[in-house]
């Protein structure tokens, strides 16, 4: 099924390339992001002004905006049909989004590299859907599995704790790197480029393809966050999620990302929080269960846990998981939640391995304790989960390709499957590569 869809999506967007190319100018496979939207612009720009418009150029949240000033609006939009541009247009907004990529067949990307153009009558923060003004960061957590030092540690400490926690804690898929990190930070640059600044968290490694030298870029080792050595090298997500609040420098509004976490569509600061700075969560269907053992998934202990110490403390019913989406934080809150249930926190930092004991602080616990106190609301997102290990991943991957546009999407494993590691490698890269062929500015040119 992927190989089909695959191949349908390389012709249709090769022919649908093809056809609107006429007077557009040519996008190198290699261009980044910010080349194409400055190609872009550039572009927009040279038609604007061979139609004789009067326009004030600005900027709103990563995009080029051009606003046009007189009665030429009608010249304008003829001038981009003419030119082969094809383009999103409201009549009742007398407004353009132009895209040199609107000719591919994923309209997301158009969105995403679109340059705004319009007559001038509304602003460009209400054109662009926010009027959001406090900084937003990125934090995620990144690990490699392939490397020496890393297979050493965790041999050592499976062998020593590993008979402690669910098996599927140790499950080696949840460690391999697929350069989904990679992925992920192009999908923020297409999506998000109004982040403010991105932290990696890693026990020490660095991405080979990683441009340390981007000044909106910082790689945080875990001995920065951690109180101790002594509960290093960890491999318990929970317990680094549990210390992310310590990152200097974190602005107070932010964006947690698991690696296997993308944005699909465009962004605004209001997609993730309120405009008085009250950060959104989404609740999944899926209930907190009554009896984890029955799956035995750390993630379900971890819900079940948070639960429970939520009725004692506030009579409080956390009936709903969330979704694994990108969790918008109050570093705030994080730290006031984390200091009030220390004890149990503490609890999990000191576990090498995820374990049936453990609280989920940033992606579950945090948003209970911050709607309590008044600083998160539930809110609802467009959003796609696809099981990579599932026998049904490639139908997923698929649909998600060719139809579905979702707001943000997550490529989780949970096990191992039955298809070998290379072609299921294959598949994902190959859909990645796919969904997001331009780079971005964190990667090596």
């Amino acid at each position: 099924m992927w190989k089909i869809a695959h191949s349908s999506y390389r012709l249709v967007d090769r022919l649908r390339t093809v056809s609107s190319q006429r007077n557009t100018p040519l996008i190198h496979r290699a261009a980044s992001i910010r080349e194409i939207r400055n190609l872009s612009a550039d572009f927009v720009r040279s038609i604007l002004d061979t139609a004789g418009c009067e326009y004030l150029e600005g900027s709103a949240y990563g995009k080029a905006t051009f606003d046009i000033i007189n009665d030429s609006f009608a010249n304008a939009m003829a001038a981009f049909d003419a030119s082969g541009m094809i383009f999103e247009s409201s009549s009742l907004k007398r407004e353009l989004h132009l895209s040199l990529l609107a000719h591919s067949l994923r309209k997301n990307m158009a969105r995403a590299i679109s340059v705004p153009v319009s007559d001038g009558t509304e602003t460009t923060g209400n054109r662009l859907g926010s009027s959001f003004e406090y900084p937003i960061d990125v934090v995620y957590t990144w690990v490699n599995s392939e490397d020496p030092k890393w297979k050493k540690d965790y041999a050592e400490a499976l062998a020593q704790f590993g008979s402690n926690a669910p098996p599927t804690s140790s499950d080696i898929v949840r460690f391999q790197d697929r350069e989904e990190l990679k992925y992920s930070l192009r999908s923020l640059e297409m999506f998000a480029p109004w982040v403010n600044h991105i932290y990696i968290v890693t026990n020490g490694q660095v991405p080979q393809w990683l441009d340390q030298d981007n000044p909106l870029i910082t790689v945080v080792a875990h001995a920065e966050i951690f109180d101790t050595d002594l509960d290093l090298p960890t491999f318990n997500s929970h317990a680094i999620e549990a210390n992310i609040h310590r990152i200097p420098g974190l602005s107070e509004h932010f964006l947690y990302f698991n690696d296997d976490v993308f944005l699909g569509d465009w962004c605004t600061p209001e997609t993730f929080f309120t405009k008085d700075g009250k950060s959104k969560y989404f609740e999944s269907d899926n209930l907190v269960p009554a009896d984890p053992s029955i799956t035995d998934l750390p993630s379900n202990w971890a819900a079940f846990n948070n639960k429970r110490l939520l009725e004692e403390k506030f009579g409080y019913v956390a009936k709903k998981k969330f979704k694994h989406t990108a969790h918008a934080q109050r570093l705030s809150t994080l730290k006031m939640a984390a200091d009030h249930f220390r004890r149990d926190l503490d609890e999990t930092i000191v576990k090498k391995f995820r374990h049936r004991s453990d609280l989920a602080l940033p992606s579950n616990l945090a948003h209970h304790f911050g709607n309590i106190i008044g600083t998160a609301v539930s809110a609802d997102i467009s959003y796609r989960y696809v099981d990579v290990s599932s026998v049904r991943a490639d139908v997923e991957l698929s649909r998600l390709l060719l139809w579905d546009e979702p707001t943000v999407f997550c490529l989780n494993q949970v096990s191992s499957r039955l298809a070998s590691d290379e072609t299921e490698a294959t598949m994902i890269r190959g859909f990645l590569q796919n969904y997001f062929p331009w780079k971005s500015g964190a990667e090596l040119r």
